[in-house]
């Protein structure tokens, strides 16, 4: 391996090894740097929908507590009507009450 052509030739190899090396070593860094960004996207994606869906079922809740709050209100007034309709058929019949 005297000849300079070799050595010539040996030592373009060994650049280009190294040059390989590097582009691999970059290519990986950049695909994981890709890998780590899909990642991401999709964790952003995932926690927008749990938020919606938090939001959701926070408006249901206001709903059913709002439809609750109703019907206990109904309940009351329709106590209220009974009271009131049992103290006039009372005093309808004490009025009508011919002893």
């Amino acid at each position: 391996m005297s000849n300079p052509l070799e050595k010539g030739a040996l030592a373009l190899l060994i650049v280009l090894l190294f040059i390989a090396i590097i582009w691999l070593n970059n290519e990986r860094k950049s695909s994981s740097k890709k890998y780590l960004d899909r990642i991401k996207e999709k964790e952003k994606e995932t926690n927008d929908v749990r938020e919606k869906m938090e939001k959701d079922i926070e408006k249901v809740r206001e709903k059913l507590e709002k439809s609750d709050n109703q019907k206990l209100e109904m309940t009351h007034r329709v106590v209220e009507l009974s009271v009131e309709l049992l103290a006039a058929i009372k005093r309808f019949n004490n009025g009508t009450n011919f002893k």
